[in-house]
This record gives C-alpha cells, sequence and structure tokens, in this order.
C-alpha cells in the first residue's frame, strides 16, 4: 500500500510541495510553488503527486538496504538487534526484559520477531533472532525446529561467532574514544 504523499512534503517557509526522489545515491529534487497553484496546498501537492507517479516507472528500483552492514550495527548480522522491553506488573513495579529482535523489509510483526534471553537464554535468544531473519520465518516452531538442527553444529558456532566479532569491535571502538 502506497501512502498518498510518498516523496512529496509541505514546505510551509518557502510556500512549495516539494517533491525528493532518491536512487542509488542520486537525488532528484523539484518544488511547485503555490504561486503557479492559485495558492492552494491541495493543488500543488496533486501536481507533485502526478509528477511523481510519471518519474517512478522510469527510475531504477528503491534499494532497500537488505543484506547491508552499517557501521551502526551491534549485533554482527544484517537484522538482528539487541532490544528492551520495560512491563508494570500489577504490583507497580517495573521489570525490564532483554530479547534479540530480528527484523526485515515487508516483516509482518510491527517490531519485529523477538526472542527472549530469559526463556532462550543468552546464545539461544542470538541465535534464533539469526534464523528468523535468515528464514523471513515469523513462526516460532519453525525457527525452534531449525534451532534443533543446527545445534552444536558449526553453523550454529558460526553465527555466535559473528556477535562475538561484533562485540569485540564495538569494544575496541569505545576504549578508542575514551
Amino acid at each position: 500500500m502506497r501512502r498518498k504523499n510518498l516523496n512529496v512534503t509541505r514546505n510551509r517557509q518557502e510556500r512549495t510541495v516539494v517533491l525528493r526522489i532518491q536512487r542509488q545515491g542520486k537525488m532528484y529534487h523539484e518544488a511547485f510553488a503555490l504561486s503557479k497553484y492559485e495558492g492552494s496546498w491541495t493543488q500543488a501537492e496533486a501536481a507533485a503527486r502526478k509528477r511523481r507517479d510519471e518519474l517512478l516507472p522510469t527510475m531504477p528500483e528503491r534499494n532497500h538496504g537488505k543484506g547491508r552492514m552499517t557501521s551502526r550495527n551491534t549485533s554482527g548480522i544484517v537484522g538482528v538487534s539487541l532490544g528492551l522491553r520495560t512491563v508494570t506488573q500489577v504490583d507497580g513495579s517495573r521489570r525490564t526484559y532483554t530479547r534479540w529482535i530480528a527484523k526485515w523489509p515487508e516483516c509482518p510483526k510491527r517490531g519485529g520477531m523477538p526472542w527472549s534471553i530469559m526463556a532462550y537464554g543468552e546464545d539461544d535468544a542470538f541465535v534464533l533472532a539469526a534464523l528468523s531473519r535468515e528464514m523471513e520465518s515469523t513462526k516460532p516452531d519453525a525457527v525452534l525446529s531449525m534451532l534443533k538442527e543446527i545445534k552444536g553444529t558449526k553453523k550454529y558456532d558460526e553465527i555466535l561467532a559473528k556477535r562475538r566479532k561484533k562485540a569485540g569491535a564495538v569494544a575496541k571502538r569505545k576504549e578508542k574514544g575514551s
């Protein structure tokens, strides 16, 4: 489902509607001044949407970054991150739970697929998140069965090694900064 004003923004200060599309590091930019559209934001936005719809089919596909490792990644696996969840108990006290979360484009679960460290342990929760990401699956039974298949194998150890390697690199970077 496409958002109606995707790539279209109101610039109130300049009294224009701006169309911005970025593909492969190149920015396409076009402004629609209100003065050319009888001072109407609605008409200027409609013109920008029409131009966007003309341009998009001629442009290369959007790169979602799926599979791209960034410098901010601290898990060593693209789409896997450590998350915290704070829950307020009936008595008013608060508990914080740590979990590994797998996310990917088109993931049907809004916050990604979480795997509790308390329930599965640090290593298994991480491997479960990595497997969820790899399989792009939100079905716990399928992912748990894959974990059973690989536990104690080279693949299991390779997944854990990615986290440990990245954790060491992050620690070194922090030491340099302090």
